[in-house]
C-alpha cells in the first residue's frame, strides 16, 4: 500500500446527537473515494466525538471578598476537545504566571467521568491588585 502525500484532519465539534450528520458526510467520502480533488484512503480514516466546547462554571477557592495575602485559586470546569485550551484574563488582557512578579501557577486537570477538563488559576497570596472588572 502507498503511503499518503499529505494527511488531513478534520474535527468536527457539536452536539453528541448531531455526529451522526458529520459521519454520513465522512462515508460518503468513503463511498465516492474522494472529497472535491482529494482522494479518501479508508485505511487513514478515524471517526472521534468530543462534545462542542461549554464553559460549566468558574469557582474561586475563597468567598467574596478575599482576604488579602490569602492563598486563592480559581478553576474553569469546560467541556469539549481534548485539544482546546484555557487562557485566562484580567481585565481584557491575557495574564501570563511566567512574568509574573509573583507566585502565580495554572494547571489543567484531567478529563473526569462526566468527560469535564478543569483549568486552575493559583495564587499564593491575593493581592489587592488581581481584583478585576467582572465580565
Amino acid at each position: 500500500m502507498q503511503e499518503p502525500g499529505a494527511v488531513v484532519q478534520f474535527h468536527f465539534f457539536g452536539e453528541k446527537e448531531d455526529s451522526h450528520q458529520a459521519k454520513s458526510i465522512m462515508e460518503e467520502a468513503l463511498k465516492s473515494r474522494s472529497i472535491g480533488k482529494y482522494t479518501v484512503d479508508r485505511n487513514y480514516i478515524s471517526f472521534e466525538w468530543e462534545p462542542a466546547l461549554s464553559i460549566q462554571s468558574i469557582d474561586a477557592s475563597e468567598k467574596m471578598p478575599v482576604v488579602e495575602d490569602s492563598e486563592l485559586s480559581l478553576a474553569c470546569i469546560t467541556q469539549g476537545s481534548s485539544a482546546m485550551q484555557v487562557r485566562w484574563f484580567k481585565d481584557g488582557a491575557a495574564i501570563n504566571v511566567q512574568t509574573s512578579y509573583r507566585s502565580m501557577w495554572t494547571t489543567l486537570v484531567p478529563k473526569n467521568s462526566k468527560d469535564q477538563y478543569t483549568a486552575i488559576l493559583g495564587f499564593e497570596k491575593a493581592h489587592v491588585l488581581d481584583s478585576g472588572k467582572p465580565i
